[in-house]
């Protein structure tokens, strides 16, 4: 007779899950308040201006970075990341950069207006600017852990 396997109680602290969510619940905590104190520190700074280009630049730039270094991975383990999976996203980030620099270099069109041009009115208060750096630093967290 084989013997009988005895399951943890799913509140007891020896749970093979537990650390695991702990560890997830923590770090989304921590990127909320990281992006919280952001954009409170970056949401005064007004729309259309070279500052806020360059902190929008910096704040994507050190998200990439902290992406491609694998620090914002998965708590249990990374997916491994195949040129397959990673051609979508490649293609809409290439497509996207080339659409905004393009109208950057050559000006604006009203026929051809640009993402930055349809979202800029509504990021003129600062209140409005603030959540949107927050959803922005969040979404991009949660985009790096999928």
């Amino acid at each position: 007779m084989r013997p009988r396997r005895v399951r943890a109680d799913p509140g007891s602290a020896s749970t093979p899950g537990e650390p695991r969510t702990a560890a997830r619940v923590v770090a989304r905590a921590a990127v909320l308040v990281v992006a919280v104190v952001v954009a409170v520190l970056v949401s005064p700074i007004p729309t259309l201006t070279w500052q806020a280009t360059a902190v929008t630049a910096a704040i994507g730039v050190v998200g990439a970075v902290l992406a491609a270094s694998g620090r914002l991975g998965r708590v249990g383990g990374r997916r491994r990341v195949t040129v397959r999976s990673a051609t979508p996203w490649g293609v809409l980030v290439v497509a996207v950069l080339a659409l905004e620099i393009g109208a950057l270099l050559y000006g604006y069109r009203p026929d051809f207006p640009t993402i930055s041009y349809l979202l800029g009115p509504e990021f003129v208060d600062r209140t409005v600017r603030l959540v949107g750096y927050v959803a922005w630093i969040c979404g991009g967290y949660w985009l790096a852990r999928r």
